[in-house]
């Protein structure tokens, strides 16, 4: 599946817009289990089914095991995006973020001890992600 940028939505003149990348939807089911994409869409189901997990790339795909890179993630039943990058620490090792789009300057934490900390204020619930600034 292809979204492409269109500069009109008249289906008669529509006209591609040149200024945006096309996107290929990438399958997060069907990913190597130790993939980045799996990984990333495992995170993400804590929120959402994976059926609703949205994983785009402006990558040219050419097969469903093709490499590609992971541009934009959109949970559309939960009103969310996030846009990975790559990021270098003052340590100067580079790590992969997933920032938030609706909330500027926030990302997903990883780190257990987040998750740990966020579970013993919030106790039982078991569907969230750690949004961090630093």
């Amino acid at each position: 599946v292809q979204r492409i940028p269109v500069l009109n939505s008249d289906p008669l003149t529509e006209l591609r817009d040149p200024n945006r990348p096309s996107l290929t939807l990438l399958n997060v089911v069907s990913a190597p289990p130790s993939s980045l994409l799996k990984r990333v869409g495992m995170m993400l189901s804590r929120l959402d089914n994976l059926a609703h997990v949205l994983v785009w790339s402006t990558s040219n795909v050419q097969t469903a095991h093709s490499h590609a890179s992971i541009d934009l993630i959109e949970l559309p039943r939960v009103n969310l995006s996030f846009k990975p990058r790559e990021f270098t620490t003052p340590d100067g090792e580079r790590e992969f973020r997933i920032y938030s789009n609706d909330y500027d300057g926030l990302f997903i934490a990883t780190s257990s001890e987040s998750r740990e900390m966020a579970e013993t204020l919030l106790g039982d619930v078991s569907h969230f992600v750690v949004l961090q600034n630093a």
